[in-house]
């Protein structure tokens, strides 16, 4: 077993910690050809309840906080750990934490009020003082932290249109047309950012897993993943390792 995995044979971002997104790296690991034997077994534990309109997994066994992710989810997706799951998932009208619904008619209404509630100015009254906080969305955990309503809520743990493509052709189902308009908008949004950046490691990490869920393996590479995954991960990782062994990098 490798140091960069735990006792319960998850992979970490590093050595000796438990990390919370033990399936964003398992999709990794299962792509790169590294041992993943542990985990569906591990993912079970994770289910708490999964029915055509309600998903609830956790990203550890009894850790209920944070909700789970999109790279989590589509990480699960990614490895297929559960030949049940796509059913019921988009079933659930592809929200992947708690009980999903359709955007049907009030799209629009629900996405200005999710903005609405997001961009609004925080007002904290101390005494005779008053603080107004600029708006911003600096807080990505505040739709679960119970500080907005349901209308962030409601496109928070959804899947959006890329996402939902790369999945249907990974299960090799049918996809729509604005499904992959989305997708090709999104990795010309990736590919623009700078490789060498630090905030933009996960991000290209991330969209090299869709990518090979997707089939896009000429846009995989392009995305020069070995500079982002030894920028994230270290030089000394089992994953910065393998990928450039893929991509034949030194």
């Amino acid at each position: 077993m490798s140091r960069f995995q735990g006792k319960d044979g998850m992979w970490n971002a590093k050595a000796g910690r438990n990390d919370q997104n033990v399936f964003a790296y398992g999709a990794m690991a299962k792509i790169l050809g590294l041992d993943v034997s542990q985990y569906t077994d591990f993912y079970f534990k994770c289910v708490e309840r999964i029915t055509n309109d309600e998903i609830i997994i956790n990203r550890r066994p009894g850790l209920k906080r944070p909700p789970l992710s999109h790279d989590e989810a589509m990480g699960i997706m990614s490895m297929k750990l559960d030949k049940m799951l796509y059913d019921r998932l988009k079933s659930n009208h592809w929200v992947y934490w708690g009980k999903g619904s359709s955007l049907g008619k009030n799209f629009f209404e629900k996405l200005l009020g999710a903005l609405i509630e997001a961009m609004a100015p925080k007002i904290i009254v101390r005494g005779f003082s008053v603080t107004v906080k600029k708006p911003g969305l600096s807080d990505r955990n505040k739709w679960w932290k119970g500080k907005v309503d349901k209308n962030t809520a409601h496109f928070a743990v959804r899947l959006n249109p890329a996402q939902t493509y790369a999945i249907k052709k990974h299960y090799g189902k049918k996809y729509h047309k604005e499904e992959i308009k989305f997708y090709a908008f999104y990795k010309d949004l990736v590919l623009k950012k700078n490789p060498r950046n630090n905030q933009d490691h996960s991000t290209r990490n991330q969209m090299w897993v869709m990518a090979i869920m997707a089939k896009d393996f000429r846009y995989a590479k392009k995305l020069k993943p070995w500079i982002s995954f030894e920028a994230y991960f270290g030089a000394e990782h089992d994953f910065t390792i393998a990928i450039k062994k893929k991509y034949g990098v030194k």
